[in-house]
């Protein structure tokens, strides 16, 4: 009977355990899940970037009214004391855009808002403003992901639905062969969980796209989703390979 007594006990403990490892163990944090990957790899410099595109009020028509909305919005993210900043209005395809710089030590901000007219067939005119955000940070991959929450809340609260990634990159001296590219990118998606989707890998173009159930951001590419982006180039003039990674996808040229 104790014998029993015991078997049921250590039977009922073997179920909580696995009831335990199936419910309770939370999967890491896309941050501890991206910045961990990276971490793996000897690189000579890394910097993040967060990077964000909407669109915001058509009732910004006046240069005044653009600029103090990149000023509140840069604001908002606590980009005031300690940092140098300067701001310039251009014209891309013949729509104005005002861009707002900001540099820190190890940050640096630009906020782009282009106006584009339209003249509707009741010849009414129309203004849709797209807004770019893109914030670099240097030896700092957490802080990226810092930023993405704050950005998103800040766009938010504007009414602006905004596509939002993240890009860590790494630089590698020399030119890497392709045995060395695939072990990196082979290396980077299974340390983040990830499932290879897609992938072109020749010596000109250079792209793997992944999916992990790690990080909860997704995008549907067909029926298939897709939240992770590893790309590798070569920069003849610097002699440098540069890796990337990204979530969900790689906005860079490369």
């Amino acid at each position: 009977m104790k014998r029993k007594i015991i078997f049921i006990g250590i039977t009922l403990w073997l179920i909580a355990f696995i009831q335990l490892l199936e419910n309770g163990v939370q999967p890491k944090e896309e941050m501890e899940t991206m910045t961990a990957a990276f971490a793996e790899n000897d690189f000579l410099t890394t910097m993040s970037a967060v990077t964000a595109s909407g669109t915001c009020s058509p009732d910004l028509t006046e240069e005044s009214d653009q600029k103090d909305y990149l000023y509140n919005l840069a604001g908002q993210l606590g980009m005031k004391s300690g940092l140098s900043y300067d701001y310039a209005m251009s014209s891309a395809d013949s729509a104005p855009v005002s861009t707002l710089v900001f540099t820190g030590t190890n940050c640096t901000a630009e906020f782009n808002l282009t106006s584009v007219k339209h003249i509707l067939p009741d010849e009414m005119t129309h203004y849709k403003n797209l807004i770019n955000v893109t914030i670099t940070f240097h030896n700092s991959p957490e802080s990226a992901f810092y930023y993405r929450d704050l950005l998103k809340s800040a766009l938010e609260a504007r009414g602006v639905s905004a596509d939002l990634s993240i890009e860590l990159r790494g630089t590698v001296s020399g030119e890497l062969s392709m045995r060395e590219k695939n072990l990196i990118a082979d290396r980077l998606i299974k340390s983040a969980g990830g499932e290879i989707l897609t992938e072109n890998r020749t010596d000109r173009l250079f792209t793997v796209f992944a999916y992990t159930d790690l990080i909860d951001d997704y995008i549907l590419s067909g029926s298939l989703k897709t939240n992770l982006n590893v790309a590798i180039s070569y920069n003849e003039v610097q002699d440098l390979t540069t890796v990337y990674m990204a979530t969900p996808l790689l906005n860079t040229d490369y």
